[in-house]
């Protein structure tokens, strides 16, 4: 997997929905394709938490359109008793320019335009300048988690 910080982006403006990969294809040579993301909730943050680019997957699971998210703290989807946590998390991470189980899977509630709180299935990636200083963050959501039986 390529991450924004490893692939060498340093401007949040540059992530799209969609991204263009290639690949060798029996002999022939490599050739661009589109890949849909409108599956993944891709949520970005600048360096303040202020959310800077919301996917039309985002605006799918959360039931806000990007016109209500971009521009708006993440507060937008943190539920109230867990925003303390948050803060102080998502702040360490910015001074770092890291985060604890960055690019691996967790479970994490999510507060969704109605009201409800749901656990969601995702993975956090700090985004970092060419000096390796934090600009931001990307949570990408796959899908709600599993419930457990």
């Amino acid at each position: 997997m390529i991450t924004i910080a490893s692939a060498g982006v340093t401007n949040i403006e540059a992530v799209r929905n969609t991204v263009t990969s290639c690949s060798p294809e029996a002999g022939r040579p490599a050739v661009a394709k589109e890949v849909s993301m409108d599956q993944h909730a891709i949520i970005i943050a600048d360096a303040t938490g202020v959310i800077r680019l919301w996917s039309s997957g985002a605006a799918a699971l959360f039931g806000y359109p990007a016109t209500d998210a971009v521009g708006k703290k993440l507060d937008l989807v943190v539920p109230p008793d867990l925003r303390e946590a948050h803060w102080s998390g998502f702040g360490h991470a910015m001074g770092a320019g890291s985060a604890g189980g960055e690019g691996t899977f967790f479970d994490a509630p999510g507060l969704c335009s109605s009201g409800e709180v749901k656990t969601l299935r995702g993975q956090l990636h700090v985004l970092r300048d060419e000096n390796r200083g934090a600009i931001g963050a990307m949570a990408i959501f796959t899908s709600p988690a599993a419930e457990s039986s």
